[in-house]
């Protein structure tokens, strides 16, 4: 049994467009989510710049989103937030360096899922949960 219900209504009535992408190694959240995004191979330098995410100015899907008029939400890790920074309509970030739990950052995401989904002001919201990145 399917449990996106609301998800899968979204795609069958045309409202929504899925999306499946594979990130390989690096495991490190920053490089991951650059070669999400653009597209490209992340390299080593990727992998060091983790630990001081800057604003990513590569060609990429979110800047293309949002000149396309666009409103974009994200909730979860907050590297998100430091390589987006203009980007999303509403967020909230945490920090993935210093928890202990990940369902800490997780519920933190999950929390926000119902509000949005009640909202119509959006076309894209990236929801971001450590314990499938970090577990």
């Amino acid at each position: 049994e399917n449990g996106f219900p609301f998800t899968m209504g979204k795609l069958a009535g045309r409202e929504a467009v899925g999306f499946t992408t594979r990130a390989h190694p690096p495991t490190v959240t920053l490089p991951r989510i650059k070669a999400m995004i653009t597209g490209d191979i992340p390299g080593f330098l990727d992998i060091v710049a983790n630990f001081d995410s800057k604003q990513l100015r590569e060609d990429n899907i979110l800047s293309r989103a949002t000149a396309a008029g666009r409103t974009i939400n994200m909730f979860g890790d907050e590297t998100w937030l430091k390589l987006f920074p203009e980007t999303f309509h509403r967020s909230d970030g945490t920090t993935a360096f210093y928890v202990m739990d990940t369902r800490i950052v997780d519920d933190n995401v999950t929390r926000h899922i119902e509000p949005e989904l009640e909202a119509q002001d959006w076309d894209m919201t990236i929801l971001h949960y450590l314990g499938l990145d970090h577990a």
